[in-house]
């Protein structure tokens, strides 16, 4: 990968967890990359298999924010036996990780969202970065919240 750095993301899904609708302002790219913030630093991700490449200086961010720290095989251990409708969500968001946000753009984002679906509150997280926040130097159409 060219400008990026490789680090390790077992049992993880990158854009799962990105359209969870825990995020919104993640921007795909051509080739399978995302370009986002994590806070105030602009990253840029993109998986192949076990491994998430990111923006050489992120690796900790990135890692972090992303959660790959959590063993997902454990975390599931710890879930009732014999729930089928629990085995089936587990089986089914299998990658999806919590993603560590600031405490602003979660709670923006959060008040945003009443009734509104995941494009309309992607819509809503863009404007408010625009309006309110600071220009991301190179990377058009990003701010940082306030």
């Amino acid at each position: 990968m060219t400008s990026l750095v490789p680090i390790p993301a077992p049992q993880f899904d990158l854009q799962r967890t990105l359209d969870s609708g825990q995020v919104f302002h993640w921007l795909p790219e051509e080739g399978g990359a995302y370009r986002g913030l994590i806070g105030e630093t602009p990253v840029r991700v993109k998986q192949l298999g076990d491994v998430l490449w990111v923006t050489p200086g992120a690796q900790s961010l990135a890692a972090r924010y992303f959660a790959l720290d959590h063993d997902l095989d454990a975390v599931c251990a710890t879930f009732p036996k014999g729930d089928p409708a629990l085995a089936e969500a587990a089986a089914f968001c299998r990658g999806v990780r919590i993603i560590r946000q600031p405490l602003w753009e979660c709670v923006a984002t959060f008040l945003t969202s009443s009734m509104k679906q995941v494009s309309h509150i992607r819509q809503m997280s863009h404007a408010l970065r625009q309006r309110f926040g600071r220009p991301v130097e190179g990377w058009e159409s990003l701010a940082v919240y306030p």
